[in-house]
Formats: structure tokens, sequence, C-alpha cells
């Protein structure tokens, strides 16, 4: 099995029990399912998900030409660019658009100051963690 194959089969698994915290933590609080029925929708999909991508990396591992194939696109210098750049921009997007919500529900929507103190941690969580990752990967040589 090989190295991506192996990343592959470990998220798909984390997302398995990703799903399984989150279908425990709604039996648990014993909610009815309208109240709850985010966190069971959201289990379920992430649970089929996560079997799904595990049922992938599986067959994709007993394959070798798929396999070789799948190797060469990790390996491609021009896809693993744009996959960074799509990452870059997305995180842009969700630190502006969370920059933006963040302003109007603190200044216009008085009456939603717990959503405007989350917003607020999420924000500084999310800069923090981008400042950080990006000092190290600044002071890594690729």
């Amino acid at each position: 099995m090989k190295k991506n194959e192996k990343r592959g089969i470990t998220i798909a698994l984390s997302i398995i029990i990703l799903a399984v915290i989150g279908l425990v933590y709604a039996v648990i609080t014993k909610k009815n399912i309208d109240t709850n029925g985010s966190m069971y929708s959201l289990g379920i999909s992430y649970l089929i998900a996560g079997f799904f991508l595990v049922i992938y990396f599986i067959r994709l591992s007993k394959n070798k030409k798929k396999s070789d194939e799948q190797e060469n696109i990790y390996q491609d210098e021009r896809i693993n660019n744009n996959r960074n750049k799509a990452c870059a921009i997305t995180f842009k997007i969700i630190i502006w658009s969370s920059i933006i919500a963040d302003y109007i529900v603190t200044f216009f929507l008085e009456q939603y100051q717990g959503l405007a103190d989350t917003l607020n941690v999420f924000t500084g969580f999310t800069i923090a963690i981008y400042l950080i990752a990006y000092y190290f990967i600044s002071k890594r040589d690729w």
C-alpha cells in the first residue's frame, strides 16, 4: 500500500470517528430529532462519506495501474500548484467573509452578541493558525 493510500484511509477513518462522535453526542443529549436534526444529518453524511472513502482507497490499493496513475497525480507539480492556489483562495474567502460577518453582527445586530463573540474567536484562531503555519513553512527548506 502506497503512502497516499495510507494517508487517504487515515483521513477516511478520522472522518468516520468524527461522525460517530457527532452521532453519540446527538444521542447523549437526548434532544428530539427536530432540534438536533443537523447533528444527526451531519453525522450520517460524514459516516457515509468516510465509508465510501475507505472502500475507494482499498480498491485503489488492489489495482496497480490506477494506483500508479493516482501516485503520478499526487506528484505532478502543476496539479499541486493549482491545489495550493485553490486552498489559498478558499482561505482568503473564509477569512474575509468571517471578518465582514463579524463586523455586521457586532455593529448592526446587537441582539446577537454571542454570535459576534463566536465569530471573533473563529477569526482570531484562523488567523493565528495561518501565521503559525506560514512561519514554519517559510523556515522549512522545500
